[in-house]
């Protein structure tokens, strides 16, 4: 045993304490010695020598004194390696060089080939550090949403119960945990920093607001907002819209800080053709080289048209014209020109040969057709068809004298009369949505389909329909919800593709009763706006929209789109 490496310590009271008991004993030991002397005590050292003992051995009792003895004796090592796995470390510092995650685990591999006399363990880690081998976290992306150096120092666990000597930490960033566990003390940790030694610059151009049609030699504002990270406050920025490389307009922007959140910018240029225009609109910070450029521009499509696109309206004198007649109105590119069917003869601002005419019928992009079917010739439903197979939009309403009450030979094949099972048609009913229905953008009041159902259990009831058969590649989108027309219910909203044209089917009346329902006036028009605008814009070229609920994901979280 080595004597030089031992030492005494008192583990018991603190020395104040020890000294005060110290003094109170003192203080009675001559209190005690001049009481015996008073007295004439014989031979008063020897009580006095031996209440004097008594006292030294409860004192040191007090101070529970312990011998330590220090030895060294070698300990391997014990390592644990964390590797950040945030989406930060993704990020390559140079052009076509490797991406901070990948130079990471080639550290990791090297400090686990180095450490031959020791053990390493390895760890991801970006809220929490996890166990992991290096070939799985070699086989992942880092997804991580957040870098808590701090916790995840303090949780490694190799799950042998013995303490770890050493950390490894391999990062980019600063801890952003806020409030964590300091990490565990007598191990050393060692830092490996990842990345450039200043700021991650980043220009992320925001949504894009524009619109989907615009007119020709009219112009067309664009706005959104800019983020930026890292620039610093004065720093230019350039927003421009370009169309096929071609710079066609732009702003210019000043950072407000290091983190400049929405930055409001806007253009306006002015289309000179018309037709679909792709355009792109880029930001970028002057001078400032970025590690990450996927999100500094975002496409726009742009319809471009010559003037307002035409829908004619073919009815007699009813609710159900006077109302969609007012909805139409509202929308300021749509030009409406009807024709009212009477006794007296037509009615409108559309002349009455239009009918008779597929080549001017073709000037229009959508033509409703409701309750006149019975004041027009044969040649005037065969026109009408012949549009509608073309490639022309075509809504068909019903009603007493409509085309399912009196449908032409031609038309047969799409309007299949049928003869009812069920209740009378006189009983007053609700549309029930099909499954095809719930979900169907043409008659869509609500994003979400359970609540879009509820909308439409709650409209105002119908009294009558037409019974029909839908035609063969029909989609039946609303049905009655007893009444049977052949092996199925009879359908009530009806989608169909006739040649390279499209056709809606609404072989019921009263449908006015919705638009007079005050809770239900947004339904009636959203579901009517709907079917304006898919029916009135070329299928070929109609742009898909996506919405986000919010601004950012981590890599691996599940995302909801809206078209």
């Amino acid at each position: 045993m080595n004597w030089r490496n031992a030492d005494i310590r008192f583990l018991g009271l603190p020395w104040w304490a020890l000294a005060a008991a110290g003094a109170l004993c003192l203080f009675l030991l001559f209190w005690y010695w001049r009481y015996l002397r008073r007295v004439s005590f014989p031979g008063p050292m020897a009580p006095l020598v031996l209440r004097f003992t008594a006292m030294a051995s409860l004192l040191l009792l007090a101070a529970n004194p312990a011998l330590f003895i220090t030895t060294k004796q070698p300990v391997p090592r014990r390592v644990a390696v964390l590797v950040d796995t945030s989406q930060s470390m993704s990020l390559k510092d140079e052009s076509g060089g490797r991406t901070r995650y990948e130079r990471g685990l080639q550290a990791s591999r090297l400090i686990h080939e180095k450490l031959k006399s020791g053990r390493t363990w390895p760890f991801g880690f970006s809220r929490r550090a996890a166990p992991a081998s290096l070939d799985s976290l070699a086989a992942k992306l880092p997804h991580g949403p957040a870098t808590y150096i701090m916790e995840s120092l303090s949780d490694p666990d190799t799950g042998e119960g013995l303490p770890l000597t050493d950390i490894v930490l391999i990062t980019d960033g600063r801890d952003n945990s806020g409030m964590a566990p300091a990490p565990p003390g007598g191990v050393r940790v060692h830092a490996v920093a990842m990345g450039a030694p200043g700021p991650d610059i980043n220009v992320s151009l925001g949504d894009v607001d524009a619109p989907d049609v615009a007119f020709v030699n009219k112009p067309v504002r664009l706005a959104g907002d800019v983020w930026l990270a890292g620039v610093e406050k004065g720093r230019g920025v350039a927003v421009e819209l370009f169309r096929e490389d071609k710079r066609i307009a732009g702003a210019s922007l000043k950072a407000r800080g290091p983190d400049s959140h929405g930055l409001p910018w806007s253009v306006t240029f002015t289309p000179r053709q018309t037709g679909m225009h792709t355009l792109t609109v880029r930001a970028r910070a002057a001078d400032l080289a970025e590690k990450v450029t996927q999100d500094n521009a975002r496409p726009v499509f742009l319809n471009v048209i010559s003037g307002k696109r035409k829908a004619l309206i073919v009815d007699a004198p009813r609710w159900d014209f006077a109302f969609l007649n007012r909805l139409l109105a509202q929308q300021e590119k749509i030009e409406i020109h009807t024709l009212l069917v009477t006794a007296q003869g037509p009615r409108g601002n559309a002349p009455r040969g239009v009918l008779g005419s597929t080549d001017r019928l073709a000037e229009y992009s959508l033509v409703l057709f409701g309750d006149a079917a019975r004041a027009v010739t044969h040649a005037e439903r065969s026109a009408l068809l012949q549009y509608l197979r073309r490639g022309g939009s075509v809504i068909l309403l019903g009603g007493e004298n409509s085309l399912f009450a009196a449908p032409d030979a031609q038309w047969r094949d799409i309007i299949r009369r049928a003869a009812p099972s069920g209740a009378a048609s006189g009983e007053a009913f609700y549309p029930q949505l099909t499954p095809s229905g719930r979900g169907n953008p043409l008659i869509r009041a609500l994003p979400d389909p359970d609540a879009n159902a509820a909308h439409w259990a709650a409209l105002p009831y119908l009294y009558s329909f037409h019974p029909l058969n839908a035609p063969q590649g029909a989609d039946i989108l609303a049905e009655h919800p007893w009444v049977s027309c052949g092996a199925r219910k009879c359908p009530l909203i009806i989608a169909l593709k006739a040649g390279r044209g499209r056709l809606l089917m609404l072989p019921v009346q009263g449908l006015w009763r919705w638009r007079l329902a005050r809770q239900e006036t947004a339904v009636f028009e959203t579901v009517w706006n709907n079917v304006f605008s898919a029916l009135m814009e070329p299928e070929e070229t109609r742009p898909v929209r996506l919405s986000l609920p919010k601004r950012y994901f981590p890599l691996g979280e599940e995302i909801c789109l809206e078209a």
